[in-house]
């Protein structure tokens, strides 16, 4: 297996005093110093207390929101819950790529963990910027690589760094893909269903075009549908077909000439005005006649096709995927949406929920993967970029 070409945090002793980088992936949602969903944290615990127990000083660099869309903060909102956790010492400094940060790591005492600033305040975090990269290598002598919900991206912090200095390839981030391999990559003479939804573009952009070659059928919601809509001519009102500034209909229609999966695409849909976060005005159309302007779609009628292939993953013991709630789902919207999970929960060992937000979102009560595009990309591919980068 590919797991077996990398090097391990696992499987190496820890030197007492050994400077560590670790690499995890704090985008988590908080309120002050109250974090409201831990699990992008806790699957880091584990291996960082084996460098905690080992003597090791441990420099963590992580990340919350992104450069390009301004909302990135400071991460000491991590340093009470991580510290508690841990029972060991939890500080906070704000920079990453400078002497002061430097020093300020080698100042550590043996078991102790500095969360050091933001890696994507510097605009190269995302870029994979080869001197910032270098400049984050110089905070430890060794980097233990987690945060497996951007291991599909090749960033500075998680890639560019493994120029300089030794990486090893976490319990968080090995677990993740083990628990994907049932559903990675084609499968012969197996049902396979993928459900992708949401508003990213990872969606359109890693979901629907790896999808489309691997799997049998495709039931599309948010960004997905809505593009898809698009693309085949019909008005869609103010429905979401951009992130980041940027719509994907190039990519969807590419997808389309290649691919070997059916795609269902819904008679009747849900739409609804927005204002201010509240939805009003909901109403039922045919596609057909568009959507007017001032709505958007947030809900369907499950195609009867679609409703035979979920039905038929129960009755030939396949294999599904949701990646996002076709529907919007935690606004209330949730017809498609069961239709979904009343299936999943059918065939729990086979089914799996792909993402944090998503698995908070359903409460569904089998598998699932705190990551998101990275999931995807992995089930998609058998490998991440991360992966690569880390083979020996």
């Amino acid at each position: 297996m590919i797991f077996n070409n990398v090097r391990k945090l696992e499987e190496i002793t820890i030197q007492e005093r050994e400077r560590w980088i670790y690499i995890a992936d704090f985008n988590i949602a908080h309120e002050g110093n109250t974090i409201i969903n831990p699990n992008r944290i806790d699957v880091e615990l584990e291996d960082l207390k084996q460098l905690c127990e080992f003597g090791g000083r441990i420099a963590i660099l992580a990340h919350k929101g992104r450069f390009k869309d301004n909302d990135t903060e400071p991460l000491d909102f991590v340093v009470g819950y991580l510290s508690k956790k841990l029972d060991t010492t939890v500080t906070y400094f704000p920079e990453n790529n400078t002497l002061e940060a430097i020093n300020y790591t080698k100042d550590l005492d043996i078991g102790e963990i500095a969360i050091m600033g933001n890696t994507r305040f510097h605009e190269g975090e995302e870029k994979n910027d080869s001197k910032l990269a270098k400049q984050f290598a110089k905070l430890g002598d060794r980097v233990a690589v987690g945060g497996f919900g951007k291991a599909h991206r090749e960033h500075a912090s998680n890639v560019g760094i493994l120029n300089y200095i030794p990486g090893y390839a976490t319990r968080s981030q090995l677990k993740e893909m083990r628990v994907l391999t049932p559903w990675a990559e084609l499968q012969e003479n197996r049902y396979s269903l993928a459900v992708l939804g949401g508003v990213k573009k990872e969606k359109i952009t890693i979901g629907l075009t790896g999808f489309s070659q691997t799997y049998d059928s495709i039931i599309p919601g948010g960004i997905v549908l809505n593009t898809l809509l698009k693309v085949h001519g019909y008005p869609i009102g103010n429905s979401i077909i951009k992130d980041g500034g940027k719509s994907f209909e190039i990519d969807v229609i590419k997808t389309l000439e290649q691919t070997t999966a059916k795609i269902y695409i819904p008679q009747t849909v849900v739409i609804a005005q927005l204002k201010e976060g509240i939805f009003y005005d909901v109403k039922e159309i045919n596609i057909s006649k568009g959507v007017p302007e001032g709505y958007m779609v947030v809900d369907y009628i499950m195609p009867q096709e679609a409703i035979e292939s979920l039905d038929r993953i129960v009755r030939e013991n396949g294999r599904i995927v949701l990646a996002g709630t076709p529907s919007v789902y935690k606004k209330g919207f949730k017809q498609s949406t069961e239709e979904v999970l009343k299936r999943m929960e059918l065939v729990k060992d086979n089914s799996i929920v792909l993402g944090d937000d998503t698995k908070t979102e359903v409460k569904f009560s089998g598998k699932s993967s705190t990551g998101g595009g990275s999931a995807l990309y992995f089930v998609a591919n058998g490998t991440t970029p991360v992966l690569e980068a880390l083979k020996i």
